[in-house]
């Protein structure tokens, strides 16, 4: 017997009772944001993961990476101006945290990093099972066990969520997949300090490196600031129209 305070219980039914809170703990529903339909979008931990339906390129050369990592299976890396430990490719550089744009949406601020991944038919998706940013003042860290708690985590304990992304919404290679939005506030308000993402896929195959980056895209906004833009440009229209009949 087992002594709690004044109550006693057996060692079995307490192994029981504990192996219980472990299986229910372990039965948390992992979320899963499918981003394999056009203009799909989730949440995941407060960040928000947006299909990118770019208008024009925007690949190697024109976005400005900053990780690359491609391996077949599980694919995964981090960004670091260091050695590199995993399944990175040249192209893999230290990020300052100047470099990331802030964007709002919905009346959040974010910070926002591209994904452009290459896989091709039939194996044209791939899943983004892992994804982790730290704020660091060394540009060189080769260790991913050397990094400090990361301020983002997908899968703070194992979870099991995940991104599922198909290459082939897009027109192939050097267009965008998908945004990833974290929480702006995360980051703090040093912007000498650098920004280390670690990304881990599933499903890959060797077609080429998938790539995260910095970069001013440019995506369809809400609806309500859609119409914001058109009732501004009808506006200024009017106003020039005006101002002509007075001249």
């Amino acid at each position: 017997m087992i002594r709690i305070g004044r109550l006693e219980i057996g060692r079995g039914a307490l192994l029981l009772a504990v192996g219980m809170v472990l299986a229910m703990a372990g039965n948390a529903a992992a979320v899963t944001v499918d981003l394999t339909t056009l203009d799909s979008y989730g949440f995941i931990n407060d960040a928000r993961f947006m299909q990118l339906d770019p208008d024009s390129s925007t690949g190697t050369g024109v976005i400005d990476s900053f990780l690359r990592v491609q391996a077949t299976g599980t694919e995964k890396g981090y960004n670091t101006d260091g050695t590199f430990e995993y399944d990175e490719k040249n192209g893999t550089r230290a990020l300052l945290l100047s470099e990331v744009a802030v964007v709002t949406i919905n009346g959040t601020d974010y910070r926002e990093f591209l994904l452009d991944v290459n896989e091709t038919t039939p194996s044209k998706w791939i899943d983004l099972i892992d994804l982790t940013i730290h704020i660091e003042t060394d540009p060189a860290i080769s260790s991913y066990a050397s990094l400090s708690t990361p301020i983002y985590d997908m899968n703070p304990n194992d979870e099991g969520n995940k991104v599922l992304l198909d290459y082939s919404l897009n027109a192939g290679s050097g267009d965008g997949d998908m945004l990833a939005h974290i929480p702006r506030f995360l980051f703090g308000t040093d912007e000498t300090k650098y920004v280390y993402l670690y990304g881990e896929f599933s499903n890959a195959t060797s077609d080429g490196f998938e790539e995260w980056a910095v970069a001013d895209i440019a995506f369809f906004p809400e609806p309500a600031t859609i119409c914001l833009l058109i009732l501004g440009s009808v506006l200024l229209l009017l106003r020039r129209r005006r101002f002509k009949r007075f001249v």
